[in-house]
């Protein structure tokens, strides 16, 4: 009987060294697995977002030229003083055509500050660039390792299935040869175990679709089949402290700030009257005796005459003084934000890493050898089958769960990368 289940147990290990061969080929050989780093490229890339601040950059280039340019003149032609009696152009001495031109300007140095301000408000585009360049490498890379994940789990439930059929083949050789620890309700139950991880791998794949459809959303045009492991180095993660001001979240917010400066400033411009210059011509015809008569030439000067300063102008310069106080505080607020952001994640790393070294240095080899051991115990008809079962899924479950802790450790640290981020297109300019 034990040459029996000898055999059973070599023939049984060479169908898993198979099994576990053509999986690795499979992975090997199917379609080929894109890189993170080619899909951040590609998303990148055909991010209409990213595309239009380019268009939105140039627009207000433009702007800001057209605005430190004066307004157009105005032309205005009068036909006046027409008596209505006759309608003749020559009765009356006043009558005459009068060609008129005005030109006015606004009050102070209102056109620069406005210049200036679209100047400054086309210098948030590049910053807001990088900060959605950074978001998409950002929400990508996530997606990325949570494909990843569930790609580890379809290998390691695969993996483990030619184990679990391996049971049922034990059981059965023991319930045949009347083993007094072995019964028909460990063959179901091994069976039945092994129709859990069936249904455990159809659960896994599903949990790929899906992770790979919602990378796929950023890459529409890239076809992303397989996503490979790649377990977290070893090595000590080291990094420098970074300046958070030069985040791009937080440079977006430093010139929002500068703005609502240009605003007040604009503001206080309004104080200032503004005035128009015109001047007309009027060409007069010849009187009723044929008498040619002198032309008219007007010039005038208007002015803007600030009485109600004290509830418009002063009041508009309030007003945009508290929102440089919002814009302040917003900044405040996003390197608050930033700075707790990244400590948590640089914290959620050395968690990961201590649990990650103890379930690689400890506990998965207490596993394979409470594994080997139930199983031995079992075979030798001194063991219990359900001690065997909880081995093997206590051991496939400790796999999937560092594989989880690794995937995390990953995860944490793309977030570390997007917090350490800077504004370099920004700061060149």
């Amino acid at each position: 009987m034990n040459t029996n289940f000898a055999r059973v147990r070599n023939g049984r290990r060479t169908r898993i060294i198979v099994a576990l061969v053509c999986v690795a080929l499979w992975t090997s050989t199917s379609t080929r697995a894109a890189e993170l780093e080619e899909v951040v490229d590609a998303a990148i890339a055909g991010d209409p977002v990213i595309a239009g601040t380019i268009a939105e950059e140039r627009a207000w280039r433009e702007a800001s030229v057209a605005a430190a340019e004066l307004p157009d003149p105005r032309v205005q032609v009068n036909l006046a003083n027409v008596p209505t009696d006759t309608f003749d152009l020559a009765q009356e001495p006043m009558t005459q055509v009068a060609i008129g031109v005005s030109q006015s300007f606004p009050p102070g140095e209102t056109r620069r500050l406005r210049s200036e301000r679209m100047v400054l408000r086309g210098e948030v585009v590049p910053a807001q660039r990088a900060l959605r360049r950074a978001t998409i490498k950002r929400e990508v890379s996530l997606r990325w390792y949570d494909a990843m994940l569930a790609e580890r789990s379809i290998q390691l439930v695969r993996a483990e299935r030619p184990f679990f059929e391996q049971l049922i083949d034990v059981t059965q050789s023991l319930y045949t040869s009347g083993a007094r620890n072995a019964g028909q309700k460990d063959v179901i139950a091994a069976s039945a175990e092994l129709t859990r991880l069936d249904n455990r791998l159809l659960m896994a794949r599903e949990v790929r679709a899906r992770k790979l459809s919602e990378l796929t959303q950023w890459v529409p045009a890239m076809s992303i089949a397989t996503v490979p492991w790649a377990a977290t180095s070893d090595t000590q993660v080291s990094w420098n402290a970074p300046d958070l001001a030069m985040h791009p979240e937080s440079r977006v917010s430093e010139r929002m700030v500068r703005i609502a400066n240009a605003d007040v400033e604009l503001a206080r411009e309004q104080r200032k009257p503004g005035w128009s210059l015109n001047t007309s011509y009027g060409i007069r015809d010849h009187d009723r005796f044929g008498n040619d008569l002198a032309d008219f030439v007007s010039v005038g000067v208007a002015f803007d005459l600030p009485l109600f300063r004290a509830n418009r102008q002063d009041r508009q310069v309030r007003a945009a003084s508290e929102r440089v106080a919002v814009a302040e505080n917003t900044r405040l607020e996003k390197l608050r934000v930033l700075r707790a952001g990244l400590a948590e994640a640089r914290t959620r790393v050395d968690e990961l890493s201590a649990q990650r070294a103890l379930y690689r240095d400890t506990l998965m080899t207490q596993l394979d050898s409470l594994t080997s051991a139930s199983l031995d115990a079992y075979t030798a008809r001194t063991g219990d089958f359900n001690d065997v079962l909880r081995a093997y899924v206590s051991r496939l479950n400790a796999r999937i769960e560092l594989a989880r802790i690794e995937t995390e450790m990953h995860k944490a640290l793309v977030l570390i990368e997007y917090y350490m981020t800077t504004d370099d297109e920004g700061v060149s300019q």
